[in-house]
């Protein structure tokens, strides 16, 4: 049975491979699986040992099914890493289709674009095309990826439902209480836009 320093060390190993999952580092989490084994190596722990060499004699003596075993792994890592790639294009559509609808209130389809022009390329399609690091993570480490997209994915859902559905409070309480302000700033904007090639001292 493995005793509590085992349970210690593969938390913090699996806590430490999700943070590599989330940012994209697919070769600090292979590190950090190897350093983990020879750690247990180093300590001596009989029972990972003697798991270990259980799945030794094991691939041993049913090569035909571990390479089965193997494919069936890699072709979920496929399939999850594709779920993923669409879950992030998807998101960051949803974003840029945010950010414009919240531009586009106060200004033109030309404005726009010029702000597009001028803030590089946050906004662009390129910037996220298929990454190999991501796709990497995604594929062969979709089991920490998926724990942490069941424990993450619904809380950050329910923060952005939250968020949603409250920020119009306080957006109708800054409204009702600052109603001049806006409406002078908003005159100033159009003052400072109308007369943008002239200086006002």
């Amino acid at each position: 049975m493995f005793g509590f320093t085992f349970w210690f060390v593969v938390g913090i190993a699996t806590i430490a491979i999700i943070a590599c999952v989330e940012f994209s580092r697919p070769g600090i989490a292979t590190l950090i699986v190897l350093a983990t084994i020879a750690l247990f190596s180093i300590l001596g722990d009989s029972s990972l040992v003697a798991t270990l060499s259980g799945m030794l004699s094991f691939i041993k003596t049913n090569p035909a099914k571990c390479v089965v075993y193997v494919l069936e792994f890699i072709a979920i890592g496929v399939v999850w890493s594709i779920f993923k790639y669409w879950l992030y294009v998807r998101d960051k559509k949803l974003e840029f289709s945010a950010a414009k609808k919240t531009f586009m209130e106060n200004h033109t389809e030309d404005e726009w674009i010029a702000s597009l022009a001028n803030g590089g390329t946050y906004y662009s399609a390129d910037r996220y095309k298929p990454n190999m690091d991501k796709i990497t993570i995604w594929m062969f480490y979709w089991i920490p990826s998926m724990i942490w997209f069941i424990i993450n994915d619904p809380v950050k859902r329910f923060l952005n439902w939250l968020y949603t559905n409250i920020v119009g409070v306080y957006d109708r309480i800054h409204r009702a209480v600052l109603g001049d302000m806006i409406t002078d700033g908003e005159k100033a904007k159009q003052y400072a836009h109308e007369h943008s090639g002239r200086r006002t001292d």
